[in-house]
Parts: structure tokens; sequence; C-alpha cells
């Protein structure tokens, strides 16, 4: 599976928008499967990371969404300078610090983005979007150990997030190589993004890109079983030889 998740390793990089896509509604349905069991247990958990976050006022928002917006059309300095004129504004939450570090990661400066990254978690321990950057990047320095426990906060912040369940399970899949707990991962994410779906059914362009992730994550489960299938057929073997 060297290759398959290369298409979803960037997603520790999400826009800084990106939590509304984790799954905080509520599971309505008939049907009692081991996955709409699942959901519905992590659903059913808290966001801290919702509770805890502080809203900036109305000026340093309407500011913000400007350089959110020139972060996408790649304008970088002109970013960067919005949000310092955000800053002296007021203090910046935890969300801003995220988009700093998003404009540093485009301006190639690692350094730069993962202080904002700390400054991040030190104003909001339970943001979740920060720990999946700073996750990413420890992940980069061959820091597996501290990826892991930020994944771990992550999740424990927002259970909810599909992405998280994602990213741990690339790392436990392809860096830590613990295949049994990556299986376990995809299988989260994915009875996640089936929930999604069925939320989202009417929103055309996001179910596409929904669909598009299913179908990767049923490609990397069922190469995961095969995997640990011929392990514990190997492990048999071994153990008739003895």
């Amino acid at each position: 599976m060297s290759n398959e998740h290369q298409g979803h390793r960037s997603a520790d990089e999400a826009s800084v928008q990106s939590s509304g896509n984790s799954t905080e509604t509520s599971l309505v349905t008939t049907e009692q499967s081991p996955e709409n069991m699942l959901v519905a247990q992590l659903i059913s958990q808290p966001n801290l990371y919702r509770q805890s976050q502080v809203q900036l006022d109305i000026s340093q928002r309407n500011i913000m969404l400007k350089a959110l917006r020139a972060y996408k059309d790649g304008d970088v300095k002109g970013g960067m300078h919005l949000i310092q004129e955000a800053e002296q504004a007021g203090q910046l939450n935890s969300a801003a610090y995220v988009l700093k570090s998003d404009l540093a990661m485009a301006a190639q400066d690692e350094k730069e983005a993962l202080a904002h990254l700390q400054k991040a978690l030190r104003i909001n321990p339970y943001n979740y979007i920060a720990c999946n950057r700073l996750a990413h990047l420890m992940r980069k320095q061959g820091n597996f150990a501290q990826a892991l426990s930020l994944y771990n906060r992550a999740i424990a912040a927002v259970p909810s997030d599909a992405g998280s369940y994602r990213n741990r399970g690339i790392l436990y899949d392809l860096y830590i190589q613990d295949k049994a707990e990556a299986l376990e991962d995809y299988k989260r994410y994915h009875a996640l993004l089936e929930h999604q779906r069925q939320e989202r059914v009417s929103e055309k362009p996001l179910l596409k890109a929904i669909d598009k992730d299913i179908k990767q994550v049923k490609g990397w489960l069922l190469d995961l079983s095969r995997q640990l299938q011929a392990i514990e057929n190997t492990r048999e073997i071994k153990g008739e030889a003895e």
C-alpha cells in the first residue's frame, strides 16, 4: 500500500475551515449494523474543540475571512499582511494561528509553520486541526511517536472527525507498520464517510468528493485485510512446522 495513500496524506493540511467536515449530526436509521453503531457512538461524543474555541470579534473575523481567501488564491504575502492587521485589533484565536501556519507552509517556511501550530495548541489544546497539521510535520521528521500522540489528541478532541482516523491509519499502516490498528482506523474513517454521504446526499459537488474517498478507502480495507490474512496464514504454517 506504499503508493495508495498518497492522495490522502495531504488531508492533514486541509483548510483552516475543515472543522466543518467533522460529523456531528444525529444518526437516524432503523438499521443497527456494526458500522451504524460505531458511527452513533462516535458522533454522540462532545466536540471539545467547538466548545472551547474563542470567537473573534466581527472586524477580526472579516479580516480573517479575507486572509483565508488570499491563502486559497495563493497570495501568501497578502494573507500574512491581513493577519497582522487582525492581530493589531486584538488577540487571535487558535484557528487564526492554524491559518498562519498554512501561509508559512505555502511560503516553504516549515519552522515558522511549526511555531504557529504550537501557538495554536497553547491557545486551545483541543484544536484538532492544529493537532493533525503538527502530527504531519512530526511524521515528516520521522518522529512517529509524537505524531501518534498528536493524532490521538485530535481524536480525543473531536471523535467524529473522519480525517483524523484516516491520518492516524496511514501512520499505523505505512510508518509504524501496525496493520491491525490501521485496519480499525480505516473502518472508522469509512463508516464516518458513509454517514457523511447520507447527510450530504443533496450536495452534489461534495457528494462526488465523498464518493471518491469512499472508493479509495474500500481499496485500502481490502488490501489490508488480505495482508493480515497472509500474515496469519504464515504464522499458522510456521506453527505447524514447529
